[in-house]
């Protein structure tokens, strides 16, 4: 009995990752600071202005915390889903 070759030799170079859209890389990224930057400035002077009012004659510690509280709860799912954009089209440019 002979022996026939394999017919395909195994390919050691192993397949290019199929090339991702740059379009939705920018667009992601765009969308992302748009929601960031100007949600970002208005939850840090939101902040500032808690912090702020704990050094007034206005409330102290609590008025503080409340303050910083409702910025975090107003202001926080916006921030997130900014950077969460950012993030998501900047993982999405660069193949694994």
């Amino acid at each position: 009995m002979s022996q026939t070759p394999d017919p395909i030799p195994p390919n050691p170079i192993p397949p290019r990752p199929a090339p991702r859209s740059l379009a939705g890389t920018i667009a992601l990224v765009v969308l992302g600071l748009v929601i960031l930057i100007p949600s970002g400035l208005c939850t840090a002077a939101m902040g500032i202005a808690s912090l702020g009012s704990m050094f007034s004659n206005f409330g102290g510690i609590s008025s503080a915390i409340s303050g910083l509280v409702m910025t975090i709860v107003l202001g926080g799912p916006f921030v997130a889903l900014g950077a969460f954009l950012i993030w998501t089209g900047m993982r999405g440019r660069w193949p694994k």
